[in-house]
């Protein structure tokens, strides 16, 4: 039991000096727990710094621009299809256009190899406040296509063109479009007249080829599109002399065999070219076939040419032919 006793006292008093300590160490003054306050004696004083001063930001010079002219109209581009026969020069003319006016339109196109089906543009303008002044072709009197299908489904097309003016004229040409019979049209060709020249109360041949294939039941239409007078005394052409020696048509009228003479006449020009055409009629008199030769230039005056070959028909039997021929530059 002293012993345990001893050992309680010994705790509490232990006890005691701890509670003393913390007593003690709350009765700290403050000053003791506290840093010292740094002060700013002894050092140098900088002098004030000035406030700096903001510019203000210079404005840049307004620019004006001035509008730009406006452009010169240029002609609305009008899209055309060539057709057979087709040239640049014949274009031009037909649409009142120049010659250099259709080629600067159309630089990537090549003017000497002109394709049926291609697309070129026309300078003109679709609606023009005032109609194109085109030349009227001169009336004459065309009996209606007479076409005849080929063995490989192609389609021969000839027009029979009587003038009946009291001039000549030249450059003749139609448009014959093929169409369904729902009115669709299929083709659309020039039909080109076989001479240049047809003298007053003349008949002559325009013909076209359609090529394959085109169907059987199909509706034909034409329509004048050139013919222009030649002026009295004009020396352009002549026309050489026709002697018919032969001809002899076959019973069965599909063909017939002919013999003739043409008298060349120089007209002074290395450069001249002569043709002869020789067109088969049937009962109607409706052309149903034709053929067409270029003869060389005169080697001497009055030269005379003699061809012997044959004609054939693209249809109907053969009652009659007849021969032309032209001398021009």
């Amino acid at each position: 039991m002293k012993i345990t006793l001893f050992n309680l006292l010994k705790r509490s008093l232990i006890l005691i000096g701890l509670v003393l300590n913390l007593v003690l160490l709350g009765c700290t003054p403050p000053a003791l727990n506290q840093r010292p306050i740094p002060t700013f004696e002894g050092l140098p004083i900088l002098p004030e710094t000035a406030t700096p001063t903001t510019l203000p930001a210079e404005t840049p010079a307004a620019i004006i621009s001035e509008p730009a002219p406006p452009l010169p109209a240029t002609p609305t581009p009008v899209l055309y299809t060539v057709v057979a026969n087709d040239t640049f020069s014949a274009i031009a003319n037909r649409h009142d256009i120049t010659l250099a006016t259709l080629l600067a339109a159309n630089p990537q196109v090549d003017p000497n190899f002109l394709t049926i089906g291609m697309t070129i543009i026309l300078p003109i303008d679709p609606n023009p406040a005032q109609p194109t002044n085109l030349p009227t072709p001169i009336p004459v009197n065309l009996t209606e296509p007479t076409c005849y299908p080929t063995a490989d489904q192609g389609l021969w097309c000839l027009i029979s063109a009587e003038n009946n003016q009291i001039f000549n004229i030249e450059n003749l040409s139609a448009l014959i479009t093929l169409t369904t019979p729902q009115g669709d049209i299929l083709a659309a060709q020039t039909a080109n007249s076989a001479l240049n020249l047809i003298s007053a109360d003349q008949i002559m041949v325009l013909s076209t080829f359609f090529p394959p294939p085109i169907p059987p039941e199909i509706q034909v239409h034409t329509e004048l599109l050139t013919g222009l007078p030649v002026a009295a005394g004009d020396e352009r052409y002549s026309q050489p002399e026709i002697k018919v020696n032969q001809l002899s048509i076959n019973p069965n009228g599909d063909s017939a065999h002919f013999q003739v003479e043409i008298l060349m006449k120089d007209n002074g020009s290395a450069e001249s070219k002569s043709t002869l055409v020789a067109v088969a009629f049937d009962d109607n008199d409706l052309p149903c076939g034709f053929r067409k030769f270029n003869l060389a230039p005169p080697v001497t005056p009055n030269e005379i040419v003699a061809i012997e070959t044959e004609i054939f028909s693209l249809g109907p039997p053969i009652k009659q032919v007849a021969f032309y021929a032209e001398t021009r530059p």
